[in-house]
């Protein structure tokens, strides 16, 4: 439903272009500027959808954005003397972060049917964008001309957002953050409460490996002794090195042989 919003409230006004000039007396400049508003509001508002689904969640920006764009197509349906370019001007922007968050959410919530949804939500984008420049002439036509049948034409797409806003409201009890997502990703830290991974600081197999180099034992000390370890551990700072008496004495022995048989 959300895709279906995202073209339909655009495509539908050139076709009546004609008609909103002689009824709401518009000038080329102006009709010229109305048509740019919505690209104009893609560049400046598609950069916005990112920070503020970092800080409120995708499901809630997405939420907010249909919300404004039935605010945005009903304001100026009810006055488009008035609320013609603001109401436009909502719409195309709420479009906008639409555009950005939607395939995102898809991705997201369906990695392994990304292809498929990602499919049904541009076929869902183009037939509401076929939909609404087909049948606005004919609105407009059947509704008589004049001031009612610009506000019909105008306000007519403001329903399927209203319905699509309604739709939405189950989505609005998740609020997964960019920034617990990418937990599950390499080379980001661990969630709060989680053990440690293998081999980092303060795990299990990182406390019971030594920190420090492994030093040889000297010729003669059999290194299954715990007296006569073959391992030193380097000892922590500020702490004195103890040699161990037999270490000591197997190393001194051959120094002191020569001197006695002389």
């Amino acid at each position: 439903m959300l895709a279906f919003n995202l073209r339909a409230a655009i495509t539908s006004l050139p076709p009546v272009f004609p008609e909103l000039s002689a009824t709401l007396h518009l000038s080329s400049a102006s009709l010229a500027a109305l048509a740019a508003v919505p690209v104009l509001c893609f560049g400046l508002f598609s950069g916005v959808a990112a920070p503020l689904s970092r800080r409120f969640g995708e499901e809630r920006v997405l939420g907010s954005s249909v919300v404004l764009l039935a605010a945005g197509l009903l304001l100026r349906g009810v006055a488009p003397l008035v609320l013609l370019f603001p109401g436009t001007i909502i719409a195309s922007a709420s479009i906008a972060m639409m555009n950005v968050l939607l395939p995102s959410l898809v991705k997201r919530r369906r990695p392994d049917q990304a292809g498929l949804l990602i499919g049904l939500y541009l076929m869902s984008l183009s037939a509401g964008a076929i939909v609404g420049s087909l049948i606005a002439v004919p609105v407009f036509t059947a509704a008589g001309g004049g001031n009612a049948a610009v506000r019909l034409t105008l306000g007519l797409w403001a329903l399927p957002a209203m319905v699509a806003a309604v739709a939405w409201l189950p989505q609005l009890r998740f609020r997964v953050l960019p920034d617990a997502r990418a937990r599950g990703r390499p080379g980001s830290p661990p969630a709060a409460g989680s053990p440690p991974a293998a081999g980092s600081p303060g795990s299990p197999d990182s406390r019971s490996r030594p920190s420090g180099p492994v030093v040889p034992s000297p010729a003669g000390v059999h290194p299954s002794s715990p007296a006569r370890s073959s391992r030193t551990r380097t000892p922590a700072a500020g702490r004195p090195v103890v040699a161990s008496r037999t270490c000591v004495d197997s190393v001194m022995a051959p120094a002191a042989s020569p001197a006695a048989a002389g």
